[in-house]
């Protein structure tokens, strides 16, 4: 996937896949890491939320982590619609 993700897509996404999730919980993770954490990474997004936000429960913030990775692998392909029109353009030009 090139380029950022939509943050309020993201935390639409999140809150929608887990509805009991604290939607100011969602932000505050989305915001303070900025990007899903590759592989590897979710101990040390982890570690910084419990550093800058002790009050979150790190089950919390894997759940959102969890759902965040999920979202972005989802952004990331391409969409069949996208895939129709480049086949349609082909005979078109």
């Amino acid at each position: 996937m090139s380029g950022e993700l939509d943050r309020g897509e993201a935390v639409a996404f999140i809150m929608g896949s887990q509805p009991r999730l604290d939607e100011d919980d969602v932000w505050t993770v989305v915001n303070e890491i900025g990007a899903p954490p590759h592989d590897g990474g979710e101990p040390l997004a982890l570690e910084l939320m419990r550093q800058t936000h002790p009050g979150l429960s790190p089950r919390t913030v894997e759940a959102i982590l969890q759902e965040w990775r999920a979202y972005a692998d989802l952004a990331g392909q391409r969409d069949w619609n996208d895939d129709e029109s480049d086949y349609i353009n082909r005979f078109e030009d």
